[in-house]
């Protein structure tokens, strides 16, 4: 039997002997007032008799609560059956009561009498409060639960939904990218039709999960900078700054790939020469700091209203609410810069390829 079993069994036990020995206390002190005071265990007894009596009673008063409950404009009827019941109950009650204070204490002057249902009755009816009080708060929890449980599979529809909106649109673009190609260097395009078929494949590989360790994003974006690198060629220099402390923390997942592409198509696209971006992560006071920074001229002519952009907004809010930072903004230096900062938390992949840390 686990523990907690035992705790369900051992509690109600221990709340009616509980209340044994505070009737019996008073017996005992009752019966010291008088001429000839009763041993205490014979008033042990008696209170035994009289509170276990209703223990085993219990269950049946407990039936009783769940099967009528008592709503608002349907209370009239269950009322009524609990008054009836609780008749019956204090009825039984006195009748198991009285058998058993024969057979233990022997105690024939007390015998079963009309005046001693009134006491009774009220007991039962502080019983069935007691018990009415318990259902309620278990409907409760009931209640909370299942809107917890409603609202997070809410939040996980929304979540999928947005992660979703992000393959079309990044394979839209890939294939814009491709055609391109196609005319002008066969070759690049057959080579990134390729790369593009192994970054596929490696989403794929992701299934529904929400969250993955940062190691297994830098794989996902070395993919697609890949792709980029057979269309920009040497225009497109990439460095990163990865802290070996933060490649196990988990990141929502294809969160790095519009950032990065959100990057080359403001940043270094428009310009002849190119330019060079820069991906970074480190752990700062129980944090992950993700950037990612391009050269270009600034953030002013992308004011980061994007789809990919949107939807980054749209996930961290409903993974984190407003425990998240994400910002776009000028870089130190000129350019732009993403940043993305979350509660750190840990998390493995099995099969990932190792990201590149160059310092």
């Amino acid at each position: 039997m686990t523990r907690r079993r035992w705790v369900r069994w051992l509690l109600p036990v221990g709340l009616w002997t509980a209340l044994v020995l505070f009737s019996a206390s008073r017996l005992q002190l009752g019966a010291l007032s008088t001429e000839n005071p009763a041993p205490w265990g014979r008033s042990l007894r008696l209170a035994a008799a009289d509170w276990y009596s209703w223990a085993l009673l219990a269950p049946a008063a407990a039936w009783m609560v769940r099967r009528f409950p008592l709503r608002r404009g349907r209370w009239a009827a269950p009322a009524a059956a609990h008054l009836g019941g609780a008749v019956l109950l204090t009825v039984v009650k006195m009748i198991l009561e009285h058998n058993v204070n024969q057979a233990i204490v022997f105690n024939p002057m007390r015998r079963l009498s009309v005046l001693y249902f009134h006491p009774n009755f009220l007991t039962c009816l502080a019983i069935l409060g007691v018990l009415f009080a318990l259902e309620a708060s278990r409907r409760s929890r009931e209640h909370e639960l299942r809107a917890s449980r409603l609202e997070a599979g809410l939040a996980e529809a929304r979540l999928r939904a947005l992660r979703d909106q992000l393959h079309p649109h990044f394979l839209f673009n890939t294939l814009q990218a491709i055609s391109t190609l196609i005319h002008r260097d066969p070759a690049a395009a057959d080579a990134m039709v390729l790369r593009l078929s192994d970054l596929l494949r490696l989403t794929l590989d992701l299934g529904e999960k929400q969250d993955v360790p940062l190691r297994a994003e830098i794989d996902l974006v070395d993919r697609y900078l890949e792709i980029l690198g057979i269309r920009f060629g040497h225009r497109l220099q990439v460095r990163r700054r990865l802290d070996p402390e933060a490649l196990d923390a988990l990141l929502p997942s294809m969160l790095l790939q519009p950032l990065v592409e959100n990057a080359v198509r403001h940043g270094i696209a428009p310009r002849p020469e190119g330019g060079r971006l820069e991906i970074a992560a480190a752990v700062r006071d129980g944090r992950l700091r993700v950037t990612v920074r391009d050269d270009g001229p600034g953030p002013g002519g992308n004011g980061g209203r994007g789809l990919g952009l949107a939807n980054t907004r749209s996930r961290l809010r409903e993974l984190y609410g407003d425990d998240h930072l994400f910002e776009l903004r000028a870089a130190r230096g000129g350019g732009s810069e993403a940043l993305v900062e979350v509660p750190l938390r840990r998390g493995t992949e099995e099969g990932g390829a190792r990201a590149r840390s160059d310092r």
